[in-house]
């Protein structure tokens, strides 16, 4: 894909994602925007949704999982936990 068509067919993408969506005020409009990007990733790769829940409130983040990739934590640091399990951090070598 050229790169001027991707850029357009990114800025379209955001324009229709950059409505206010919230599960509580929008929860069908929030759950079709998650699959479609959902469907959009998966055409690159196999896709995880990791649940989570903050101040009393749920979400879901959905994460592309690459080939060669090693997921991380948020510092940086590689996660050796089995998958679905909390990430426990690798010793140092």
């Amino acid at each position: 894909m050229a790169e001027v068509e991707l850029q357009q067919r990114l800025l379209a993408d955001l324009h229709q994602f950059a409505e206010l969506r919230h599960a509580r005020w929008d929860p069908l409009g929030l759950m079709n925007v998650r699959q479609i990007l959902k469907e959009r990733l998966g055409s690159l790769g196999e896709v995880e949704e990791h649940s989570f829940s903050r101040s009393g409130e749920d979400g879901v983040n959905l994460i592309l999982k690459l080939p060669g990739q090693k997921p991380r934590d948020r510092g940086g640091k590689d996660c050796v936990a089995p998958r679905g399990a909390p990430c426990r951090h690798s010793s140092p070598a």
